[in-house]
């Protein structure tokens, strides 16, 4: 019995799954750039919060955001909520 699921067809994402995808990726490009032009300093602690607050986004994003700048090498420990934890 033939699984019709089974078929190598592309994987269709829905137009929100997109849409936030692209969300993510602006506040990564957003949050890379300000580590990159040192606005958020090396030796700062981060507030997810206040950054969400001043990006207008909410946790979500950063957390996933941060996650990978962490993953690149480019962010540091002690980021969650602000805490060195």
């Amino acid at each position: 019995m033939r699984n019709e699921f089974n078929q190598n067809r592309p994987v269709e994402r829905s137009p929100h799954s997109l849409n936030a995808q692209h969300y993510v990726e602006r506040v990564y490009c957003e949050i890379k750039a300000m580590a990159i032009s040192y606005e958020l300093r090396p030796d700062e602690q981060i507030n997810i919060h206040l950054l969400a607050q001043k990006l207008h986004v909410s946790v979500t994003p950063i957390r996933e955001a941060l996650n990978r700048l962490l993953n690149e090498d480019l962010n540091r420990p002690g980021i969650a909520g602000g805490s060195n934890s």
